[in-house]
């Protein structure tokens, strides 16, 4: 009688263990499920909650659920960047030439005159063809007028004192009418002297 009633309650205890687990079972099944449908009514890019609490984001874009974790942070999208950046032209560099024989008579006074940009550089060489010194001056209008004047610029940009050669390399610091002056003040005899000149200018300043 007692190994009956053991049995008996040995069946029930079974029942009820398999019954709860059968139940856990179709619960799980069940919550997947909702899961599913979630996913199935986002769009593509929405952020929903995953059942482990992370964050996931769907993606369509290839035709198929993709889930990528961001849990750590957002997605950002890079733009990708062009291989190869176009320079920026260079501004062309225009090159005046400027050559001259200039005969300058005892104790007078021959220029060259030349519209010159701001910026611009001016090299070359004025040379007398004996080696008798000069007096070499470039200047502006108003040093200019100062020099023909008053005997003495006060600002010139170039001056050369008793030589036979000078070379120079200056930049103009301002637009207008530069003059290149050979001087003969105090001496009496005819210099000859061979004038060579560059002026460099960027592209886009214009010359009269």
């Amino acid at each position: 009688m007692e190994d009956l009633v053991l049995g008996i309650v040995g069946a029930i205890v079974a029942s009820v263990v398999s019954g709860i687990i059968l139940h856990l079972i179709l619960k799980r099944r069940s919550e997947k499920k909702g899961e599913r449908k979630q996913v199935a009514k986002v769009t593509s890019g929405e952020v929903i909650q995953a059942h482990d609490k992370s964050k996931i984001m769907i993606d369509r874009s290839v035709g198929k659920k993709v889930f990528r974790s961001i849990s750590a942070g957002p997605i950002t999208e890079k733009t990708p960047q062009p291989r190869f950046q176009k320079e920026k032209p260079r501004p062309k560099t225009i090159r005046r030439s400027v050559v001259r024989e200039i005969s300058v008579e005892p104790g007078d006074m021959e220029k060259i005159t030349e519209y010159i940009e701001e910026g611009s550089r001016v090299e070359g060489v004025a040379d007398e063809t004996e080696s008798d010194f000069f007096y070499f001056y470039i200047v502006d209008d108003e040093n200019y007028e100062l020099l023909r004047t008053e005997g003495e610029p006060k600002k010139p940009l170039y001056m050369g004192l008793d030589r036979a050669t000078y070379r120079f390399n200056v930049t103009i610091p301002h637009s207008g009418f530069w003059h290149f002056v050979f001087d003969t003040y105090g001496l009496k005899v005819n210099r000859e002297i061979d004038f060579r000149c560059a002026i460099l200018s960027q592209e886009g300043h214009n010359s009269v």
